[in-house]
């Protein structure tokens, strides 16, 4: 099941490449408020996010999440946030992929 705005190209829900980056000029809270407009994302928990920068599509953010109160699962809920061009924050939600973890900074 994925949500995002129709017709956009989406970066891929892997990092594919993309090189790890720091937050640039808040961009995690541009995705984080865009994310709580969602009523569904009120029974989500979060995992650490992780910034990457892609040739196409610019600051990607990423973050598995749980779903509280759902017995745990081998497969990934993955959120992902890019901005589309004209300067909004796209979002697309997968749940139940077959994916690699995120790494967590140590």
């Amino acid at each position: 099941m994925d949500h995002h705005a129709e017709a956009v190209d989406s970066p891929p829900l892997e990092l594919e490449g993309h090189i790890e980056t720091d937050d640039d000029a808040g961009f995690s809270e541009r995705c984080l408020s865009q994310l709580a407009k969602s009523d569904m994302a009120r029974n989500w928990r979060l995992g650490p996010p992780l910034i990457a920068r892609s040739e196409k599509w610019g600051l990607v953010w990423r973050a598995d999440f749980s779903i509280l109160g759902s017995r745990p699962q081998f497969r990934i809920n993955r959120i992902v946030c890019w901005e589309i061009a004209d300067g909004k924050i796209a979002i697309e939600i997968a749940i139940g992929r077959d994916l690699t973890p995120l790494p967590v900074a140590g």
